[in-house]
C-alpha cells in the first residue's frame, strides 16, 4: 500500500510560524484551519476568528456598508469593480469573517434579493454564460448558509449545467472558459459532501477533469 504523505510536512516550520504571527487575524485563522488543518472549533482558531470583524481591513470594509446591506450603489451590484456589493461580499468571505455576523447576513440577503430578478433567466435550459460571476455569488451565499433558498438551488442547477458546457459564453467568444469552470467549482466546493446531489458530483468531476487533464500543459514549456 502506498504511504500517504502529509502536505504540511513540506512546509518549513518558519513559514508556518511567520503566518501565525501575522498582524491580520484572517491570515492566522486560515493558517490554522487550512494549513495546519485545525477544526474551526479549536479554541485557538475560535479565538482568532472572533476578532476578525473588529480588526483591519474588515472594519474599514464594514464601515462602508449601507443599512440596507449594499456597498457603493444600490442599483449596481457589480460595479465599481472590487468595491461594489458582489465583490465586497466575496472579499469578506475570503477574509473568513464569521458567516453569522450581522453584516454578512445583511449583505447576503441583499444580494440574494437583488439577483432573484435575474436568476429565472439563467435557469432556462438554453441559457449560458457569465458563470464566473455565478460561481462567486454561490460561494458567499453558501458560506452564509443560504443553501436551502430556492434561488440558490436554481443557481446550483445552472452552474452544474454550465460546467458540462465548459463555461462557454459570449464574453469569451463562445469558447470553453477555464476561469468560469474554476469559479463554478469554487462555489460548489462549499456544498458539504453529504449534501451533494448526483448532478453536483458529476459537475465537480467534469470540471476537475477539464482543468487538470484537458486544460493544463504539464510539465510547463518555457518560451524559446
Amino acid at each position: 500500500m502506498e504511504a500517504k504523505t502529509n502536505p504540511i510536512s513540506s512546509i518549513p516550520k518558519e513559514t508556518i510560524s511567520w503566518l501565525l504571527s501575522s498582524q491580520t487575524p484572517s491570515i492566522r485563522y486560515l493558517t490554522r484551519t487550512q494549513i495546519i488543518a485545525s477544526p474551526p472549533s479549536d479554541p485557538k482558531a475560535k479565538a482568532v476568528r472572533e476578532i476578525i470583524p473588529d480588526t483591519k481591513p474588515v472594519t474599514a470594509i464594514l464601515s462602508r456598508q449601507d443599512v440596507e446591506g449594499f456597498w457603493s450603489n444600490k442599483k449596481h451590484y457589480y460595479s465599481p469593480k472590487y468595491r461594489s456589493s458582489h465583490w465586497t461580499m466575496f472579499l469578506l468571505t475570503e477574509l473568513a469573517v464569521p458567516p453569522d455576523h450581522p453584516s454578512m447576513q445583511l449583505g447576503a440577503d441583499f444580494m440574494l434579493k437583488r439577483m432573484s430578478e435575474e436568476v429565472p433567466y439563467y435557469h432556462q435550459e438554453d441559457a449560458t454564460g457569465f458563470c464566473c460571476f455565478w460561481g462567486n455569488w454561490l460561494r458567499y451565499e453558501l458560506y452564509c448558509g443560504k443553501m436551502k433558498n430556492p434561488r440558490v438551488q436554481e443557481v446550483i442547477d445552472f452552474v452544474c449545467r454550465d460546467i458540462h458546457r465548459l463555461g462557454k459564453c459570449k464574453y469569451n467568444n463562445d469558447l470553453p472558459c477555464a476561469w468560469a469552470v474554476a469559479r463554478s467549482l469554487f462555489g460548489l466546493a462549499l456544498i458539504p459532501p453529504e449534501d451533494r446531489s448526483p448532478a453536483v458530483r458529476s459537475a465537480i468531476q467534469r470540471g476537475t477533469a477539464y482543468l487538470v487533464e484537458e486544460n493544463i500543459c504539464w510539465p510547463p514549456t518555457m518560451p524559446t
